[in-house]
């Protein structure tokens, strides 16, 4: 998502997406199963396309444009997330509250195991509820350009995570973050 569109044009994008969609599947093979959690940027698509955009019925529907079913990769409609065993995971934006400590605020609403992006931060934010339970959140840092050239101070952190599953769904969290 470019904001400078003679830097960044629609075709552009696609391609980008289409490339990079290729490349994961082709990293993990068709031993994994693979989602496209839609978020803020989907929606804004959505909008655009449904406003603007009509006569551009070809386009009309974001996952059949990035050929996503060819990929063997199901598309999640805005706020649903996936459930994997304990851990919700969503894209982020679906629940409201930023700031210094997003992954509080986003355990404090959700009141579950939860994951996320969205804020292109690497938090974690853990808690013991009243039966001895412990309950999570994780905020995962992003994969893009640290200071893409509109928001040059943009304070995002680089990451991914790694989640290990056991059969009853109980799982280990590992938030990695990229120095340098």
């Amino acid at each position: 998502h470019g904001k400078d569109s003679r830097k960044y044009g629609l075709q552009y994008e696609l391609n980008t997406a289409r490339r990079e969609i290729a490349a994961l599947r082709k990293f993990f093979g068709d031993r994994v199963k693979m989602y496209y959690v839609e978020g803020n940027h989907e929606q804004w698509w959505k909008r655009y396309m449904r406003n603007i955009a009509r006569e551009l019925d070809e386009y009309q529907s974001l996952a059949d444009t990035l050929k996503l079913r060819e990929f063997g990769i199901e598309y999640v409609d805005n706020g649903m997330g996936i459930q994997c065993g304990k851990l919700r995971v969503i894209h982020g934006h679906e629940i409201s509250g930023s700031g210094i400590y997003v992954a509080k605020r986003k355990l404090d609403k959700a009141k579950t195991n939860i994951t996320f992006g969205h804020h292109h931060t690497s938090q974690e934010w853990t808690q013991t509820d009243i039966h001895g339970s412990q309950l999570g959140a994780w905020a995962v840092g992003c994969l893009c350009q640290r200071t893409p050239e509109w928001n040059r101070f943009s304070g995002y952190t680089l990451g991914f995570a790694h989640v290990m599953f056991n059969n009853g769904g109980a799982f280990e969290f590992h938030n990695k973050r990229i120095i340098s």
